[in-house]
């Protein structure tokens, strides 16, 4: 792990965290760094216990660490078990993606989503889109 842990990206994340007086948990890093070995999986943890940032930073280190071979367009789709709870989601993922000055838009779809932020997703599709699952097929047909 300490090839990781000397990567752009990790640094970028980890002085972010310092900044808020904050630490990665362990299972966070873990997820980190198998994520950046190519590994996917699932993670589990009581609500409220960092399973958003263990996952989300992730895709965030691996973006930073490797920009170009990252294509423009959708950069994650993530799937909420509860619409209620997507908001809290992209308000989270919001915060962080200003707060490191990345160029990602974080959007919600899901089934109340008016057909004009749907067109405007069709045509620029955000770089982060939290759905639900009932959701799901719409975005991954209407990717250009």
């Amino acid at each position: 792990m300490s090839v990781f842990k000397e990567s752009d990206g990790y640094k970028i994340i980890e002085n972010w965290l310092a900044e808020k007086d904050q630490t990665p948990f362990s299972f966070q890093l873990k997820t980190w760094h198998k994520y950046s070995n190519g590994y996917y999986g699932m993670v589990v943890a009581p609500t409220g216990f960092g399973k958003t940032f263990s996952v989300f930073l992730a895709v965030v280190i691996d973006y930073l660490n490797t920009r170009e071979s990252y294509k423009k367009g959708l950069k994650l789709i993530w799937v909420s078990p509860l619409r209620s709870l997507a908001k809290d989601l992209a308000k989270a993922m919001s915060q962080a993606v200003d707060d490191l000055g990345l160029d990602w838009t974080v959007e919600t779809r899901n089934g109340d989503t008016p057909q004009k932020d749907r067109r405007r997703q069709e045509r620029l599709m955000p770089r982060c889109v939290i759905n639900d699952s009932g959701n799901h097929a719409s975005i991954i047909f209407t990717e250009k």
